[in-house]
């Protein structure tokens, strides 16, 4: 298994509130980050687990390979985002029905 680099939470944070798309493989556990604007932002292999995304604005974000069990998406707009077989969804969850688009 390879290890790739995970951009500490601090760093996403930061990253999130300049407005950076690239925040691929960060840690946004946990993070109340509800209302975010991340239209088309690389979330490639994040974790966001737990984390309160309702309200955000997630359309054609890349969520391939994200962990979002128990992420709170309430009202989130998740048209066109890419998702894959590995991501990880709250239970429940209908990534087709919240008009996520499943690439390989």
């Amino acid at each position: 298994m390879e290890n790739k680099p995970i951009i500490p939470r601090y760093e996403a944070i930061r990253r999130l509130t300049t407005g950076d798309r690239n925040l691929a493989d960060a840690d946004l556990s946990n993070a109340g980050i509800s209302g975010a604007y991340l239209m088309g932002t690389n979330l490639r292999g994040a974790n966001l687990s737990g984390s309160d995304l309702s309200g955000a604005e997630l359309r054609r974000a890349d969520l391939r390979d994200a962990d979002l069990r128990g992420a709170i998406l309430r009202d989130a707009d998740l048209r066109g985002a890419q998702y894959n077989q590995d991501t990880r969804w709250p239970e429940g969850f209908d990534p087709i029905g919240a008009g996520a688009v499943l690439k390989a």
